[in-house]
């Protein structure tokens, strides 16, 4: 695949999101996407596994420009679903717009809980993932961002402990065996695991991650395919 670039003319500024109380607490999808967009190393998580071809060959000068909840018809005025689109992710090198690699992702918050913890989104988001490959969208992803309450102590796991002491060497401390909270991990596999039976189009990527402000747990994820019907049309109006 040739890249197709253009002149980056302002890199945009760091954002600081400001968040209503009340949509925090009932973990509205705006709110949960800034969350996980703000974790870098949550966000860096997904963004491996989504293109990892990429992640991995990333040069020193390069990261990513990153819009939220643009109007869908802002960059195409007959794209009239989805309304939306939840993320817009478009890599840079140097002075360069990397258009050809752009990546949209369609989010969905699934609201779980220690009792219901086989909960799913209303829609899996691939209907309007869907759109956006059809419409010539290089990349395309579905995410499903999950919130739960924690497990009560009693159905806590043992599980391995270390600490890296030598982060150039890998070095860790003995292995220790504690109770934890283990219900983020079952989430994320059943969640993912809900998303790769249901996938309709082998060319969407699709991850599950738990944002969350206390640490970090690994997302799931499978990487997103080349659209051949990309429109650069679209990608010029990305641009």
């Amino acid at each position: 695949m040739e890249t197709y670039r253009k002149p980056l003319l302002h890199l945009p500024e760091t954002s600081a999101f400001l968040l209503p109380k009340n949509a925090m607490r009932k973990h509205d999808e705006r709110c949960m996407t800034y969350v996980w967009v703000a974790h870098r190393n949550l966000f860096g998580e997904v963004y491996r596994y989504l293109l990892p071809d990429y992640f991995y060959a990333m040069p020193q000068d390069s990261g990513v420009v990153i819009g939220t909840f643009i109007s869908s018809t802002d960059i195409m005025p007959g794209l009239t679903f989805p309304g939306d689109i939840d993320v817009l992710v478009i890599p840079y090198e140097g002075d360069d717009l990397v258009l050809s690699l752009t990546l949209a992702i369609e989010i969905k918050v699934i609201r779980a809980s220690f009792e219901r913890q086989g909960k799913s989104p209303n829609q899996f988001g691939f209907k309007q993932a869907k759109a956006l490959l059809e419409a010539g969208f290089p990349f395309v992803a579905v995410g499903h961002l999950i919130v739960s309450d924690r497990s009560p102590k009693s159905a806590w796991r043992e599980v391995g402990m270390t600490r890296i002491v030598d982060a150039d060497s890998g070095a860790c401390e003995p292995i220790q065996t504690i109770r934890h909270d283990m219900l983020p991990v079952d989430l994320l596999r059943r969640a993912h695991g809900r998303l790769s039976s249901n996938c309709p189009d082998s060319r969407l990527g699709h991850f599950s991650a738990y944002p969350n402000d206390s640490g970090m747990w690994f997302p799931e994820g499978k990487r997103a395919s080349f659209n051949p019907c990309m429109n650069i049309n679209v990608l010029d109006k990305v641009y």
